[in-house]
């Protein structure tokens, strides 16, 4: 809208003619007439997609189906141990409910040694309905992912996980199991060996629940 701007010195190179203002006038009135008619319209389509979009269903708070065996972890959880090697371990784990109630989402934060806290692990554990079976998939800040079957049971009416797994030739297999103890409670107990020798105890140790 340049054009429509009077000179700089207008006693020297002159003023906006009558007419030209008058055509300004007219150009200013309808640049105003198309912004105003843009977002009458903006605004009927944004009520009418808000007015047809369905309500969304408040998020599951407990579990449902086999999977609602692991009610107890819900919650935060600490562990401040060592490995059998002696390093030092500080994690946290924090269990939620999953999607429909029917899965427990877990996110796992670590810290080695003097190292910095960092986010380990996402594990989703579920119950297969076709398969009848227990299950984890796991995913790794290193990009990795995994997917294990998993033993759920009770022994003297203690809810036990275990689950097991190739680290690759040089760790050889993992075996992990978890029990719950009590309601703030819970004992992790890690073995490892290479080909088809004795298991070495690597992890014996207690997480204890963070209350809020």
């Amino acid at each position: 809208m340049r054009w429509c701007r009077g000179s700089v010195d207008e006693g020297r190179i002159g003023r906006i003619s009558v007419a030209r203002r008058a055509l300004c006038v007219g150009i200013g009135a309808l640049w105003a007439l198309s912004g105003a008619v843009a977002g009458e319209k903006a605004a009927a389509r944004s009520a009418e997609v808000g007015a047809d979009a369905p309500t969304l269903p408040p998020a599951a708070k407990t579990l449902t189906g086999p999977i609602a065996k692991m009610t107890p972890f819900l919650g935060t959880w600490r562990f401040e141990g060592h490995w059998a090697n002696g390093q030092s371990l500080w994690s946290q784990n924090v269990y939620r409910v999953g999607l429909a109630g029917r899965f427990v989402e877990a996110v796992t934060y670590a810290k080695d040694g003097d190292g910095a806290v960092y986010e380990r692990y996402l594990t989703v554990f579920g119950h297969d309905a076709k398969t009848g079976k227990y299950v984890t998939y796991g995913f790794t800040f290193d990009g990795t992912a995994k997917t294990l079957p998993m033993d759920v049971s009770e022994t003297d009416g203690k809810l036990t996980l275990q689950s097991q797994w190739s680290a690759g030739p040089a760790a050889g297999e993992i075996r992990q199991r978890v029990t719950v103890l009590d309601k703030d409670t819970y004992r992790w107990q890690v073995w490892t060996r290479q080909g088809a020798g004795e298991w070495v105890a690597i992890m014996d140790g207690e997480w204890k629940r963070v209350k809020a």
